[in-house]
């Protein structure tokens, strides 16, 4: 096996596993899946004998059979791979048929990108890409008349003033005994 051999096949398999991670059908653990099978895959022949246990282990999910085959079941039915069982392992063979059409997809969607950030970019053409970072003009003292909270939402006593006339915000304890009105109707109890 040469260098270039090598060197194309390794970017066959990576271009295989961008366009298996840019595949909507599959989820991510079938994904992971997908990339440990192609990461044993041999160059010569790029078939991968590798067990279930072996695929669970190096996925980080020791013991969970069951899941890896329904990702292996997937990538097989949406034609990413195909495999045969031996005795004691599974053969996998990478399919590369369906890379060209997933990598113009990827190509399509890179341009709708810059497509839409040229389209931003064009409604302010004034704005440097740092200038929404710099702090807005304010002068110090307006931040500091009222909180935050308070500039937002009136408090609740606040609400109630403006819906309780003034003689029931007294009788109530509302209102203090400086902003009671002069002439109020409160009677007041006295013991003999």
């Amino acid at each position: 096996m040469t260098p270039e051999t090598n060197r194309t096949f390794t970017s066959q398999r990576l271009d295989w596993e961008k366009c298996l991670r840019f595949d909507p059908r599959i989820y991510p653990f079938a994904k992971v899946v997908g990339c440990a099978i192609s990461s044993r895959a041999s160059a010569t022949n790029g078939t991968a004998y590798v067990s279930d246990e072996t695929l669970a282990d190096d996925v980080g999910c020791p013991g969970q059979l069951r899941r890896v085959r329904r990702a292996r079941v997937l990538l097989l039915q949406t034609r990413w791979l195909k495999w045969r069982r031996t005795r004691d392992a599974n053969v996998y063979t990478l399919l590369f048929g369906r890379v060209s059409d997933f990598l113009d997809l990827m190509t399509a969607a890179r341009d709708l990108r810059k497509e839409r950030r040229k389209k931003r970019k064009s409604r302010f053409p004034d704005r440097t890409p740092v200038s929404y970072l710099k702090p807005p003009d304010r002068t110090p003292v307006s931040a500091l008349d009222r909180t935050p909270v308070s500039a937002i939402l009136p408090s609740r006593i606040s609400l109630a003033r403006e819906k309780l006339p003034i003689e029931q915000q007294t009788q109530m304890g509302m209102l203090g005994k400086s902003a009671a009105p002069p002439f109020s109707t409160v009677k007041t109890s006295t013991k003999h």
